[in-house]
């Protein structure tokens, strides 16, 4: 069953124009939960690049620290040591360093809670908060629907939704929107099919917030430089085999109608998602479909090849270990992608989901 596309957490990494921004961060577990090793960046900043610096230690289950940006900055905090040691984390969270705000994130089980009296984290939190005021007994009644709930359902309530973010977005200018904007601009995958009403609200309401801004410059030259993916020759990635050979991904769309799955065995949806695409591709096998699966994967290719062999994947899947060719970051996506191929290698269609993607397919093969 499709996703309700609710969550509008932070997807961005520099919130103000301001000379110096200083919080005090909070780290506090509960309930004897112990991690295997926390550490706090940037969002952007590759963990182990900041792990020296920014590790955490917890004493008597509390830890705390000061950080000073130049301006208001998005951070993440997650659990490092247990995303290695497994190829997977749920303790993760985002929080804002904004002037004089305390940051509590408190670690509970597998989750990390962020909490903060930052003005700048609050008003984007606003979206979500007020999103599941207006909406949240619709979407729990879809929910309990579970599979019974009808693609026609959900895509009804997801667009209200979202229709009901637009009106807000444009009735109360937030930086966050700029730079949730921007980054949907600079990103190699674009699935927003409201992404012209998004640089119309732009436009309309937010040039002048934040003036002098760099978010400001970066919109405007990416609109300059053009956004659009479709038609693109999907790049010749290197990539490692499960056997640990290193090939070309080209090797395996050449000349074929391809559909490119992205996915990691520590994105527990991603694997559902996988799952869900086999009878999706059994159905068009025959009329010439081909796919080829891309996985993410951190330390070891253990989890990997026993999610192949369980699942039974009847498609060949590549990985990109520890980010060594950076395929992912270059594809914009951080898990979970799909990316659709004419048989020139030009990227028809893109989605999270195979919904997104079918019709496509169906026109190509028909």
């Amino acid at each position: 069953m499709k996703r309700i596309a609710v969550g509008l957490t932070f997807m961005s990494v520099v919130l103000a124009l301001v000379a110096k921004e200083k919080c005090k961060v909070i780290v506090v577990s509960e309930n004897d939960t112990r991690p295997i090793e926390l550490v706090i960046t940037p969002v952007g900043l590759d963990s182990r690049l900041a792990a020296d610096s920014l590790k955490t230690k917890l004493e008597n289950g509390r830890f705390e620290c000061d950080i000073e940006t130049d301006c208001i900055e998005s951070y993440e905090i997650r659990d490092f040591g247990e995303l290695e040691a497994q190829g997977r984390t749920s303790r993760f969270a985002q929080f804002f360093v904004e002037d004089g705000a305390t940051v509590t994130l408190t670690l509970d089980g597998n989750t990390i809670k962020a909490e903060s009296n930052g003005k700048e984290f609050n008003a984007w939190n606003d979206i979500d908060r007020l999103s599941y005021e207006n909406f949240g007994d619709e979407i729990a009644a879809i929910e309990a629907k579970g599979d019974d709930a009808t693609e026609e359902e959900i895509d009804e309530l997801d667009n209200r939704i979202i229709e009901w973010q637009m009106q807000y977005y444009a009735e109360h200018p937030t930086l966050g929107f700029v730079l949730d904007l921007e980054e949907r601009l600079s990103s190699f995958l674009f699935v927003d099919k409201r992404l012209d009403r998004r640089l119309n609200i732009y436009h309309d309401n937010y040039e002048n917030l934040y003036p002098g801004h760099p978010v400001h410059e970066k919109i405007a030259e990416q609109e300059k430089k053009g956004f659009e993916i479709y038609g693109r020759k999907f790049n010749d990635f290197q990539l490692l085999t499960l056997d640990g050979d290193t090939v070309n991904i080209s090797e395996y769309y050449k000349d074929r109608p391809t559909l490119i799955v992205c996915w990691a065995t520590w994105c527990i949806p991603c694997r559902g998602e996988c799952r869900d695409i086999i009878p999706f591709f059994e159905k068009y096998r025959d009329k010439g479909l081909n796919v080829v699966a891309i996985a993410r994967e951190f330390k070891a290719t253990d989890n990997l090849k026993n999610a192949v062999t369980e699942d039974n994947y009847p498609w060949p899947t590549l990985l990109d270990l520890d980010d060594q060719f950076k395929v992912f970051e270059k594809l914009g996506a951080t898990s979970s992608a799909l990316f659709l191929l004419d048989p020139t290698g030009k990227i028809v269609a893109s989605g999270y989901d195979i919904s997104d993607i079918e019709p496509v397919v169906a026109d190509m093969l028909k």
